[in-house]
């Protein structure tokens, strides 16, 4: 006889005969528990990751918004050529005290025939970036901030995963206590100085 044509009642007895223990309880539970945390932890994961992607796109966008030929100049009669070598974005407070700024590498090049072209002198220039950016760089760090806190939270419960535990077993003792009529355990002075004391 297949598995299919198993008698309805066989599939009845079968299950009301499982003994469901305490251990089973627990795990259900601490289960489920464990599966909120992880997706959470998945979730916040994603997000940061994502919020890191849009801060460097911040970035990327602010050093190619730079006209950097303006500063391509060549003065052929002195044999010099001005370039802008590279632009990078300084959001914090360096020695020149240039913070929120736009940084362009200029360098002048000296070519003589005899030689190859070699930086003989190099400056940088200081461009503000716009408030709004500013405020977008401020609210993505602050979100950052917020995830990689509700982060560590996270790992913590994960962490104490096994007091959860101890608090689900507990807790569903003290209701069979209850249940069988002796509540009058829970609060047994004796016991309670026994758990309280060093």
């Amino acid at each position: 006889m297949s598995k299919t044509n198993l008698p309805a009642t066989f599939l009845d007895n079968a299950t009301l005969n499982v003994n469901v223990g305490i251990d089973e309880v627990v795990s259900v539970f601490v289960t489920k528990y464990e599966d909120k945390l992880f997706a959470q932890k998945d979730d916040l994961s994603r997000r940061i990751k994502a919020t890191k992607q849009a801060l460097a796109d911040l970035d990327k966008s602010l050093i190619a918004s730079v006209d950097t030929k303006p500063y391509n100049v060549s003065v052929p009669e002195l044999g010099f050529t001005f370039k802008a070598k590279d632009v990078s974005v300084s959001w914090e407070e360096s020695y020149r005290g240039e913070k929120n700024s736009l940084q362009i590498q200029l360098v002048m090049l000296d070519k003589q025939e005899s030689r190859d072209e070699r930086e003989v002198f190099h400056k940088h220039i200081y461009v503000k970036i716009p408030a709004a950016r500013v405020k977008e760089k401020q609210e993505l760090d602050q979100d950052i901030d917020r995830l990689n806190g509700e982060l560590m939270e996270v790992m913590s419960n994960i962490k104490a995963v096994s007091r959860k535990e101890r608090q689900i077993r507990g807790r569903i003792s003290e209701m069979k206590l209850e249940k069988a009529g002796h509540q009058d355990l829970l609060g047994n002075a004796e016991l309670i100085k026994l758990i309280e004391s060093k």
